[in-house]
């Protein structure tokens, strides 16, 4: 009797242990995904944050040369591109809110900046594109869209960084346009300021050849 009461016991004992070890390899691995993915995170939030403060410079458009224009966004959405395939290429099996915001941010910020650079060298080669204010205002709006999405993922993670064994790296405050409540007005505003812009901007190099010899 007493041995079927030892051995109930070891069971029991054995079994509580296990589920102990289980829950804390659990708890261990979910810690080292996130960890991982807020590597990721960081990565990308640098990335952005130097993208978004050279793009802020490039919406004021003044002295500003085309060629300066466009090797600037060309360097702006490069990083963005980067940023896109850091978090799209983390553990597909991570499932948490905070990666579905930061991939979020990160496809609606590529998706504008990419429309924004498209909208106004089109704007560029030829001012008096019929609804160029519109691509120009989408892309606003998407990469307001992003900015909220960041947000909202900046404040989930760092309210859920506390549990244990999570260890929080720096990620930025990024804001391309921010919260934009009129995107159309914005792109009217860029499109004034861009014709306006007394630097070259709208300068076209003349490649035309002016004169030819032909030596026999």
């Amino acid at each position: 009797m007493r041995n079927s009461i030892k051995n109930i016991f070891l069971i029991i004992f054995v079994s509580i242990l296990s589920l102990g070890i289980y829950q804390y390899y659990q708890n261990y691995n979910e810690a080292r995904l996130f960890n991982n993915f807020l590597d990721s995170a960081a990565l990308v939030s640098s990335l952005h944050l130097e993208a978004s403060e050279e793009f802020k410079k490039l919406l004021d458009f003044s002295e500003i040369s085309r060629e300066e224009f466009e090797n600037k966004i060309d360097k702006v959405v490069s990083n963005s591109k980067e940023a896109y395939e850091i978090i799209n290429n983390t553990d597909a099996s991570l499932t948490l809110k905070e990666k579905e915001l930061l991939s979020l941010a990160t496809s609606y910020w590529l998706q504008g900046l990419e429309m924004f650079e498209v909208s106004i060298i089109t704007l560029i080669d030829n001012p008096n594109s019929e609804k160029i204010q519109e691509s120009i205002a989408q892309s606003i709006s998407d990469l307001s869209i992003g900015d909220r999405s960041y947000s909202e993922f900046l404040f989930l993670t760092k309210q859920n960084a506390t549990s244990e064994g999570t260890f929080l790296p720096v990620l930025h405050e990024i804001e391309y346009v921010g919260l934009e409540d009129n995107s159309f007005r914005f792109a009217d505003l860029l499109v004034e300021k861009a014709k306006s812009s007394t630097g070259g901007l709208f300068l076209v190099r003349n490649l035309s050849i002016s004169g030819a010899e032909f030596k026999p």
